[in-house]
This record gives structure tokens, sequence and C-alpha cells, in this order.
């Protein structure tokens, strides 16, 4: 591997990139003027909203005449209001003859009703209300000193010390966090999420650029003529990508710093009370947030150029990196969920362990033996990255290879009889039918109970059936429909005992790492017991999930994900995608954290059956013997097999 040329051609993308005037702008121009002027802006309209609603005349509307000593308190409490500039006065309205009606319209902020007997007070608000959050509590806080009032009154009637009594014990609240560690608590929350995105928004347009925009110049095929090797255009072109990554996210870090700093510098002019953060605690955690930014830059930045590489035009490419897109920032969300932190489990979650290591080393709780994880973690994401790159590079059938239509979106007058789906229509079938199952699903149960889960199987089953008769397709090849032989039934027997045991020592692990979900099985157990007798049970939970589940996973999108043009005609390793990848599909579509892992492992066991049996007969079997087993177990008082469907 020579450096002469893989930094020729690290100049060459970089001067491409630089050409590009969208990556130019996501790079530079986001992150230098658009973060500042959004953060000036917000924080512009917030002070102003906060000020104007603190500003404003607080109507406190009464059944009755207010005595004497209420209204002293309410006169107390607005000569003290007065010495704020920012705070308007308490106004008390009686007379009123509908306060729903004038609290809906904001005639007045709160209603307090004592027709009931003496002494017996209800405060009525409108939450719906914006400002009813700080109105509410100026009025609440008036109570409080009428009602501390009217105890110290009753309690010198007696001739005792209502100080005394009101206040038997002094207490001092005493804060050791220091003033870094409050900041980045409050900061760990936020930044996070931001640096991952500009890290993606960084990567993205310059890999979409030096993949799909390559081949569609027509200059792709111009490098490969030259004398170089495969992995030198590889790490020249990952260098040129990943340090486009790098720069955005250290430009978002020097931004977001600026402006912080800028904010919290022109409120202690204003506000010389403010607590004062030391920066020079900071200076570690910016540094370790540097280094793991970057680490998650060359990740992000390799597996954008693996999905770019399968485009071929610059617009098929952004809709490519759409998921992956999606893939990355919802994980990144988890720094602003609080109870959950950095840990061994967490440490080794993509995205997620870069979320909470850089929210930990922000708020200054950072654990080195955890950092030191992470950066392990990330640094074996960057290797596993790098591997699967220039493995695509080195197939010219993805690289430039026909390209895959998709069928459903073609007329079906185009398209040829006996026509098979490719990966394409296998992922849109799996994202149909996970939609019937998080929004059609939870309406048919909530009105049909069980049954609305058993009408949901079938309306899955039906979705690549509809598919497959829009497409053309041949229904015996495309679901494996085919007579099974004994030595089929002998294989699925020992297949599934051996995934069995596999799929038990995964089961033990999570529930000893993660007790708690012992009770999904629990649940499960009583929906089970709760749907009838067990022949009921076996039809409901074996019988039907079988049938349909398999037609789903076993039959279209396993055959759909055994398309030879996305690994090249005489490459078998689409077999090797198409088992793992409906199996991990079939796991996920569980929606139990929990029967994640077990799932997927049977349901590339299944898969594997109907690969070498040729028939969807061998994975029905095995599916509906498993349930079987599931639904013998709740009735017989086994538990821990219910995890394995």
């Amino acid at each position: 591997m020579r450096i002469k040329i893989i930094k020729e051609i690290f100049k060459k993308e970089i001067l491409d990139i630089v050409r590009d005037r969208k990556s130019i702008f996501m790079m530079i121009v986001v992150p230098i003027l658009l973060y500042p002027i959004i953060m000036v802006l917000l924080m512009g309209i917030m002070n102003s909203s906060i000020n104007k609603m603190t500003s404003e005349t607080i109507t406190l509307g009464l059944s009755s005449a207010p005595n004497a000593e209420f209204v002293e308190i309410v006169d107390n409490e607005n000569s003290i209001r007065e010495k704020e500039d920012t705070l308007g006065n308490i106004e008390i309205k009686t007379n009123i003859k509908d306060y729903k009606r004038e609290l809906e319209k904001g005639e007045i902020d709160a209603y307090i009703d004592n027709s009931i007997k003496d002494n017996d007070y209800k405060v009525i608000i409108n939450s719906a209300s914006d400002e009813s959050g700080i109105k509410s509590d100026a009025i609440f806080d008036v109570m409080n000193k009428y009602k501390r009032k009217m105890s110290e009154r009753e309690i010198e009637k007696h001739g005792l010390d209502s100080h005394q009594i009101l206040e038997p014990i002094k207490y001092e609240k005493v804060d050791i966090t220091n003033s870094a560690k409050k900041a980045g608590m409050l900061l760990g929350q936020v930044i996070p999420f931001i640096l991952i995105i500009g890290v993606l928004f960084g990567s993205i347009y310059p890999a979409i650029d030096v993949m799909a925009g390559e081949k569609e110049r027509g200059t792709l095929e111009t490098l490969f003529s030259l004398p170089i090797s495969n992995m030198e255009l590889v790490i020249g072109k990952y260098m040129a990508v990943s340090a486009s990554a790098i720069l955005t996210s250290l430009l978002n870090i020097i931004s977001m710093s600026c402006t912080l700093g800028y904010f919290m510098k022109a409120e202690s002019i204003y506000n010389p009370s403010m607590v004062h953060i030391n920066y020079s605690v900071l200076g570690g955690a910016v540094l370790i947030t540097i280094v793991s930014v970057i680490l998650f830059a060359q990740v992000v930045s390799a597996l954008a150029m693996c999905v770019c590489s399968f485009a071929k035009t610059f617009k098929e490419a952004q809709n490519y990196i759409t998921p992956l897109m999606l893939v990355i920032m919802v994980p990144a969300y988890i720094s602003m969920i609080p109870n959950i932190s950095l840990s061994r489990i967490t440490a080794t979650i993509p995205v997620v362990n870069i979320s909470l290591l850089i929210k930990s080393v922000i708020s200054l709780r950072a654990n080195m033996k955890m950092v030191s994880l992470v950066l392990i973690v990330n640094l074996i994401f960057v290797l596993i990255s790098l591997v699967l790159l220039s493995k695509i590079f080195n197939s010219e059938d993805i690289l430039f290879g026909e390209k895959r239509n998709f069928k459903l979106i073609q007329k079906r007058s185009s398209i040829k009889e006996g026509s098979m789906p490719g990966i394409s229509d296998g992922f849109m079938v799996y994202v149909l039918a996970f939609i019937s199952l998080i929004y059609v699903s939870p309406i048919l149960n909530m009105k049909l109970g069980i049954m609305g889960n058993t009408i949901n199987q079938f309306i899955m089953a039906m979705i690549p059936v509809l598919v497959a008769i829009y497409i053309k397709a041949d229904f015996k090849k495309l679901f494996s429909i085919k007579k099974i032989k004994l030595k089929d039934i002998i294989r699925a027997a020992l297949t599934w005992f051996v995934g069995s045991l596999i799929m038990s020592v995964f089961v033990m692990i999570l529930l000893k790492l993660f007790p708690d979900q012992m009770k999904v099985s629990e649940q499960l157990n009583e929906i089970i017991k709760s749907s009838g007798g067990l022949f009921t049970q076996i039809i409901l939970f074996a019988l039907v999930p079988a049938i349909c589940e398999e037609t789903l996973f076993r039959g279209f999108i396993l055959s759909a994900f055994r398309d030879k043009k996305t690994f090249g005609q005489k490459n078998e390793k689409h077999i090797v995608f198409a088992i793992v990848g409906s199996g991990i599909l079939f796991g996920i579509m569980h929606l139990d954290f929990i029967r994640i892992i077990p799932t997927s492992i049977l349901g590339m066991v299944m898969a594997y059956n109907v690969y070498k049996s040729k028939s969807i007969f061998t994975s029905v079997g095995i599916h509906f013997f498993n349930n079987l087993l599931s639904v013998l177990s709740v009735n017989f008082g086994v538990q821990a097999m219910l995890l394995l469907t």
C-alpha cells in the first residue's frame, strides 16, 4: 500500500468535496453561523415571552368579597412585586357570573371559591393556558401566606408563640455540587445529540459525492483503470469523507462553546449574582469529547460510504441514506432520557455509547474504565466498517452493476410474469407489516381483544401475498412451496434443538442482566391463559403465527433478500445475507428487548432450513412446534420457555 497514492486520492476527493456547495454549507456554514443564530433567536424569544408573562397583571377572581386579612396579604405582595420591574400586580375581581367562561377567555387567571364553608377554599385554574404556570404559582404563594397569617392568628389567640409552633426546626439547604457540574448536567442532555447530528450531516453529503456522485459523473471507472489498488482507493476516499466529518464536528464544538460562553458572559454582566463556571475544569471533558466524536465520525463516514455505494445517482443515494440517518438520530436522543447512564451494556451499543459518553464527561461523572471501553468498542466498529467497505469495493457488481428496480413502484403492465422481488421490495413489505403491527394491531386489540392480534397476523400474511400478485411472482418459487422429505424433517429437528440450546443461554444471560424483564413473560402467560381452552390457545398462539409469520418472513422476505444482484451472480454471500437479515428482522418484529436475540436466532434457524429443503413447510413446522411448547409450558407451569417464542 503506497502512502503517496493515498495522499493523491485524498487531495482529489477533498477538492471534489470543496467544490460541492451542499457539502460546504453543511460542513462550515451550518456550525459557524446557523447554531449561534438559532440559539440567539431562541434565547431572545424565550426571554421576551417570560418577561411578558411575568410583567402582566394577574387577575384573581373571587366568589365573594375578600376579608381584610386577605386584602392585606395581596397588598403586601403587590408592594413587593412593584419593587421588581418585571413583575405585575395582582388584582382582585368579584361578582363573577361564569368563572369557566372567563377562565377560558383569559379574563381572569384563577378563581377562588370560598362559598362552600368558612376557611374552605377551592382554587380553580385553566392549565391549558400558556401563562397558567407562572401566574398560578403567584396565586398559590398568596394563598400560602394567607394560610400562614390565619394560623398565626389562631395560635396567638391561645397565648402561644406562633413562630415557635409553626417553625419548630430550622434547616439550611447546602448543595455540594459545584457550578461546573451543574452546567455539565444541563449541557450533557443536549450537546451529545447536537454533536451526533453534526457528525452525521458532515459525513453524508461528502459520502454521497465521493460514491454516487462519482458514479453519476462517470469518473469512478476511470479511477479503477489507474494502476492503484482497491484498498488505496478505499482509504483515500474514506480519509476524505472522515476528515470532512471530523472538521464539521470540531466546528460544532467550537461554535457551541463560543455561543454558550457568550451567553454566560452576557448573563453575568446583567446578573452579577449568577454562578460563575471555572472552564478549566471542563478541559478534560472537552478533550475526551473531541476524541470520542472523532472516532464516531470515522464510523459514520464508513457506514455512509457503504450505503451510498449501492446508489447509482446522487438523488438515489439521498434516498438510501435516509434510513441510516434515522437509525443514528433516534438512539442519539438517549442523552435526554433521565436515569440512563453509561454501563457495560450501553457502552457496547453503537451511537448510544457515544451519546452517553459525551453526557457523562460533560457532566463530570465519567468513569475512565467506561470511557476506555467506549473508545475501544468504537475503534472496533471503525475496523469492521472499513473491512465492510473494502469488501464492497471488491464487488464490481455492486459498484457498476445494473440498477435494481423497485418493482412495487413500477406499473404492473411493465412487470414480467414470474418475476421475483428484490431487496427493496422485501424491506418495503417488512415496513408495511411493521406499520400494521404498530398502528393497526393496538386498535384491533382494544376493540376485539386477543382476536384482534390474530386478525393482524392475517393482515401481515396478506401483505406479501398481495404484493406477490401485483409483481406477478411465481408463488411456488417465491414462497418455497414444496413437499418436504424425511431428511428435511430430521435436519429441522436437529437444528431447532441446537438453536434452542443457544437461545436458552442468551435468555439466561439477558435475564441475569435484566431481571425485571421476567415480568414480560408473566404478562404473556396471563394473556395466553385468558384466551380460552388449550385447543384455542394452540390455534391462536401456535398455528396462526406459524402460518402467517412464515408467509411473511421465510416466504417473501427470505426470497427477496436472496437477490443475487446485490452480491454478484457468482457469489453465495446473498444466501448468508438472506438468512441472517430475515432472522434479525424477525427478532425486531417481536418488539421486546429480551426476546430480540433469541427470536432472531430462531428466525435464522428456520431460514436455514427453508434454504436447504427449499420448502417453507420446514419453518412452519419448527415455528408451530416451538410455539406449541410455549403454550404447553404456560398450562403446565413452566415459564421460561415462553421467552423463546
